[in-house]
């Protein structure tokens, strides 16, 4: 999904990607960036397990693929100054090519959203080509309406949430009598896609959260009420 990246890995930016979030944002807009990441991922995908003798691109175990994870668009693209100057001046360029005039907040939404959706296509493309053809999914991460666009795209949709993750102190409270809005289970339910599969490949009530152990019976029940097709507890 990602690492960090040398000076010479990534044309146009040629600098050192220390922060894993930045190859989030690059691989999108850069064709660098996603020339290095696919890189990475054939190498990855056709090492050869020595206990299976297959590549791990033809090991049935492989169900899913996501290719950049938690990689959700609105949330990576303005961190890094040097990464938002690219998108703010392929704006101006995507507003001037395509006639585009109007709401500058609703045309930014489009343009993130026009550019995020290219980007799956082309990864997903990636791995048909070279013969891989596990489940593709990604945008793992917030349920932004805007979000349901790309996941469309996919063949199943996937999310992660987490209740009392480390910011970096824990609350201490209980998810179930804190926030009716904001309960774990409940945030995943608006961002499934009726007809495609759902999974929730990351959740945990983090320790030492001392009502932790609502976790099992929450999630079990609301996923099971829903007929979710996967949750895996991180």
């Amino acid at each position: 999904t990602m690492r960090r990246f040398g000076a010479d890995e990534i044309e146009g930016w040629n600098k050192y990607v220390d922060n894993p979030n930045v190859i989030k944002a690059l691989v999108p807009i850069l064709p660098g960036a996603l020339n290095a990441w696919t890189k990475m991922a054939l190498k990855w995908l056709n090492h050869v397990n020595p206990y299976t003798g297959m590549a791990m691109k033809d090991d049935p175990a492989l169900l899913t693929i996501c290719p950049v994870n938690e990689d959700s668009i609105a949330s990576v693209w303005s961190p890094n100054p040097e990464v938002k100057k690219l998108y703010l001046d392929r704006f101006e360029k995507w507003k001037a090519d395509n006639s585009k005039t109007g709401n500058p907040d609703a045309l930014f939404a489009q343009f993130l959203t026009e550019i995020k959706v290219a980007s799956n296509r082309q990864m997903a493309k990636f791995f048909k080509d070279n013969g891989i053809n596990a489940m593709i999914t990604g945008s793992n991460w917030w349920g932004t309406m805007a979000q349901t666009f790309e996941r469309t795209e996919f063949d199943l949709v996937d999310n992660h949430h987490y209740w009392d993750h480390p910011q970096p102190s824990y609350n201490q409270n209980s998810d179930m009598k804190t926030s009716l809005a904001y309960i774990s289970p409940c945030f995943m339910m608006s961002t499934r896609i009726f007809g495609k599969p759902f999974t929730v490949s990351e959740y945990n009530f983090c320790a030492p959260n001392q009502f932790r152990a609502e976790a099992g019976a929450m999630f079990g029940a609301y996923s099971a009420l829903q007929d979710w097709d996967g949750v895996y507890r991180f």
